[in-house]
């Protein structure tokens, strides 16, 4: 026999609150201050030296360098991301 509060599916969910303003801002500013690293890595991975003199600047050559580097980049971007889903429901 079940007693009043006990439901089919478990017990009831917890009314969730609004995460505060200043959590989502800052979940929104980390996704911004990781984008300028993973440009500059799409630019060294292109070949602009971004920032290197020629002398200074040793180009990517391998097909494995690339690939590191644009799997580094999405894979910061995607982590940053995941902030977003900390303070979204």
């Amino acid at each position: 026999m079940r007693t009043r509060e006990e439901h089919p599916t478990g017990p009831a969910p917890a009314p969730s609150i609004p995460p505060p303003r200043w959590a989502v801002r800052a979940a929104q500013l980390i996704t911004l201050l990781a984008l300028p690293t993973g440009l500059w890595r799409l630019a060294m991975v292109c070949g602009f030296p971004s920032g290197y003199t020629e002398a200074g600047f040793v180009p990517f050559d391998t097909p494995g360098s690339k690939l590191w580097m644009l799997t580094l980049s999405i894979a910061c971007e995607l982590l940053a991301l995941l902030s977003l889903g900390l303070v979204r429901p």
